[in-house]
């Protein structure tokens, strides 16, 4: 049986309600693709950043958090395994940048 993982992921506060559907299809588009299965997302709303974010002029101290709940391949592990020792920081290897839809 597959492990199973609650993936919290913070996207620009400034997003519109169609930007946060392409996001989720987007997320759920890549975990399916390794083999994975998405349980459950949902919106968990706007709320404060931990830290404050700056990036081309703007000020970022509020983020939309999604919630998911998916269930991992062997295929999938290994891609973020990879995808870890290549940058050992998570922090610097955001799976969707800001600006990404």
């Amino acid at each position: 049986m597959a492990p199973c993982y609650e993936v919290i992921t913070v996207a620009s506060a400034m997003s519109t309600g169609q930007r946060l559907v392409d996001l989720m299809k987007k997320c759920a588009s890549q975990i399916l693709d390794t083999g994975g299965n998405v349980r459950r997302f949902h919106s968990l709303g706007i709320r404060p950043l931990a830290v404050t974010k700056r990036k081309h002029g703007l000020v970022h101290d509020d983020g939309h958090f999604l919630y998911l709940c998916i269930d991992t391949s062997p295929k999938g592990e290994e891609a973020t395994a990879a995808t870890h020792r290549a940058a050992p920081n998570h922090g610097s290897c955001p799976a969707f940048a800001w600006g990404a839809a």
